[in-house]
């Protein structure tokens, strides 16, 4: 029977999205090939993989971060994860996973001085299998993609690997095409109707942790709050988290937003895919979409890193596949919420659970784009604890290729100082405001314009040509720059701008071009007609500074 079971784990991947359950499964798994005699197993790309996702997704406060059903403390409980790092570094040679270990185990000894016997189990293991001639080295990567866009679908954005350095993670992981034996078991044999197979939350495209100066500025919604997950699917269903949560049918404006958009809980099968992420001289940006066939809409969430300005633009498009009347909502979530003026609000969060947190720094958010949406507050119990959702929604009817939009900017900042001073940030007009949104930001004389466009296949030209991109069709101007770039910023801070592209045929500045890609010949036409000579886009282009 042992056999049986293990055969299912010991060359697939794992079916979980959860911080609590991944060292449950591998470390179970690393222990059985031991006994059982399956060394390959400790050798094999799957393990190695997993030991470099956890290695990845460490945070500043040192520990793996937590998402689907986990708790803010849960992913060190156990030590299972140093075990298993300690494994993975003597077996791969890698210093950087046996730091993620010293670095776990100093977390827990600093927040449990006492040894259980479980604990112990673990710590036995990390002795055994720890390579004492491989000296820690602290990671020195920066933003990247967590680990590709399959199987990990997470993307990290941070300056830095030190406790007070400020640390993003987007979890756009949906249930995923693997393990389709494992999925359809536990859909049949456990009451899970409620989350992801297995133990994955509704938080695809959602903002699962922000960190900055050691303080949590944004966090998950944590563990269920009950068998089977509480009253309206707490705290696995899509509204417990940072993300946008669409509906059908129209909210009256006397309906309260949670009311509204709360239903059974049950979990609703999404599709998710990134669609770029690149990191430039000014900005560092990724796109990942989601798509719910009911109610029929697409939702992309760019996210663009400003590391001098310490601010995040998020851009919220929702694309309606079908005609029908939606109430899209535009959802974050903090222990404390203030309300500075109209659109802009400060969050703080000073525990999780039991366990408190610094109080070092606190997030200023302001919404951007807030024609026609309303905005406000409301409790919801969260991470159990009580905490405060802020909203801005918007109820229309739409058509297929509607598009609605949000852009909220996230600075943190010392707690100590009322809003923080943020970058004075603005929407910049654009030629075509439903298919592009530029935003502007300005701090002690630096002045940043990012462009982002929403519809991406706007450029493609109507014959069946390659290459189909047409710079007329796809172009949209941001104040002085006209361009067909997908993603676009530039510093207007000097006399002559400088400006990053991404997936970009022109730019022009004040009418004058100031790039262009270069022409090559396309052969095999889909009509079988001569070869053409036409340009393509580059995929970055970046001007001098």
């Amino acid at each position: 029977m042992a056999e049986a079971i293990a055969a299912d784990n010991l060359h697939a991947w794992e079916v979980e999205d959860a911080t609590v359950y991944h060292p449950i499964w591998l470390h179970t798994l690393l222990r059985y090939a031991e006994d059982a005699g399956e060394s390959q197993v400790h050798m094999s790309p799957l393990v190695h993989y997993y030991d470099e996702y956890f290695t990845h997704l460490m945070t500043p406060a040192g520990l793996v971060a937590d998402f689907g059903d986990a708790y803010w403390e849960s992913s060190i409980d156990g030590l299972r994860f140093v075990a298993i790092l300690e494994r993975g570094a003597a077996l791969f040679h890698d210093p950087t996973m046996r730091w993620a270990a010293a670095t776990l185990f100093a977390t827990e000894r600093a927040r449990n001085d006492t040894t259980s016997i479980v604990s112990a189990y673990h710590l036995c293991d990390a002795y055994r299998w720890a390579d004492e001639s491989l000296a820690p080295v602290k990671p020195s990567w920066g933003s990247e993609e967590v680990l590709e866009d399959l199987v990990g679908k997470k993307i990290v954005f941070r300056n830095g690997w030190d406790p007070g350095s400020t640390y993003l993670l987007l979890n756009y992981r949906d249930e995923g095409d693997g393990g389709w034996m494992s999925r359809f078991y536990l859909r049949n044999t456990l009451t899970v109707e409620e989350e992801k197979m297995h133990h994955g939350h509704a938080d695809e495209n959602s903002i699962s942790m922000l960190m900055h100066h050691g303080s949590v500025l944004l966090h998950d919604a944590g563990y269920r709050g009950g068998l089977p997950s509480g009253p309206f699917g707490a705290w696995r269903q899509d509204y417990f988290h940072n993300r946008v949560v669409v509906r059908e049918n129209k909210r009256d404006t006397r309906q309260g937003v949670l009311e509204f958009i709360r239903n059974s809980g049950a979990y609703r099968p999404v599709q998710t895919s990134k669609i770029d992420f690149v990191r430039l001289r000014d900005a560092e940006m990724s796109r990942t979409r989601l798509t719910e066939g009911s109610p029929g809409y697409a939702w992309d969430r760019i996210i663009a890193y400003v590391k001098r300005f310490g601010v995040f633009v998020v851009i919220d498009l929702v694309k309606a596949t079908r005609a029908d009347y939606l109430t899209i909502t535009n959802l974050w979530h903090g222990e404390h919420l203030q309300r500075l003026r109209d659109g802009v609000y400060r969050i703080e969060t000073d525990s999780i659970r039991t366990y408190a947190l610094p109080r070092t720094a606190a997030l200023n958010v302001q919404f951007l784009k807030r024609a026609g949406k309303t905005e406000g507050t409301e409790p919801i119990e969260r991470h159990g604890q009580s905490e405060t959702a802020l909203y801005q929604t918007i109820a229309s009817q739409y058509k297929a290729g509607d598009v609605e939009c949000f852009v909220t900017v996230l600075t943190p900042f010392d707690r100590t100082e009322p809003d923080g001073n943020p970058p004075r940030a603005s929407l910049v007009e654009t030629s075509t405001p439903d298919r592009a949104v530029g935003v502007r930001l300005e701090y002690r004389g630096t002045s940043l314009l990012i462009g982002a466009k929403l519809d991406l296949e706007s450029e493609l030209a109507t014959a069946n040509i390659r290459p189909r991109y047409q710079y007329d069709l796809g172009k949209a101007t941001y104040g002085n720059f006209e361009t067909d770039a997908h993603f676009f910023v530039a510093d207007e801070s000097g006399l002559v701008p400088s400006f990053s592209a991404v997936n970009v045929l022109k730019v022009y500045y004040h009418g004058r071009e100031v790039m262009s890609a270069l022409p090559s010949t396309y052969a095999l036409q889909p009509d079988g007609g001569p070869d053409r000579i036409s340009i393509s886009k580059w995929r970055v282009y970046e001007s001098e500074p």
